[in-house]
């Protein structure tokens, strides 16, 4: 519990400055690394915490914590019982949540391998027409112009009218620069720390 705690303090002190500060920006470049870092480093801040508590001063305190559990035990069976039964129902209401927090992961994976799915399918059964840097796929739906990796996705619609070069030039800049790898890395994220409402918000 105190891990996720500080993961999400770790994750807002990162977020808002990036919010107030950072998003209106036009250093594109930095303002994706720095999202990038919004999403892995709280994952490692929380561990780097470190004792003030000098080894003399601990090793002071443990016969004290000592003659604390001797003293407890000779008040009698009766107040060592009733901590046990608290300490069990507490075990059954983790195990419950760690069991539904897998069902949720469970769920967000399975949806994540779907949308690789469909995006595998309209690869493959839509005309792809060969650029020097990327492929265009002609998609039969209404579907706004969007790319994954090497591929630009457009309707037959725009294609037939000569899709604008400011929609095209857009998509291929995500070609360029692979921003299907944060899209992937954030997706990846989620499955494993859905409950942090700032991944959501950065993945957005």
């Amino acid at each position: 519990m105190a891990y996720i705690i500080n993961y999400l303090l770790c994750s807002a002190c990162l977020y808002f400055p990036y919010k107030l500060w950072f998003e209106n920006m036009n250093y594109h470049v930095a303002k994706r690394i720095y999202l990038i870092a919004c999403i892995l480093f709280p994952f490692v801040i929380p561990f780097l915490s470190f004792s003030v508590m000098d080894a003399p001063e601990l090793l002071h305190q443990i016969p004290n914590i000592q003659q604390t559990v001797i003293n407890q035990g000779s008040v009698g069976p009766s107040i060592l019982t009733e901590p046990n039964l608290v300490e069990q129902e507490k075990i059954d209401w983790v195990f419950v949540l760690v069991i539904l927090g897998i069902g949720i992961s469970v769920l967000l994976l399975i949806r994540f391998l779907k949308n690789l799915l469909q995006l595998y399918r309209l690869i493959r059964r839509n005309k792809g027409i060969p650029q020097s840097n990327f492929t265009l796929i002609v998609l039969n739906g209404k579907n706004d112009p969007f790319s994954f990796f090497k591929y630009v996705f457009v309707s037959k619609k725009d294609y037939g009218k000569d899709i604008s070069k400011m929609v095209l030039d857009h998509e291929l800049a995500h070609v360029r620069q692979v921003h299907s790898l944060d899209v992937l890395l954030a997706e990846i994220i989620l499955i494993f720390a859905y409950w942090n409402p700032f991944n959501w918000l950065i993945k957005n």
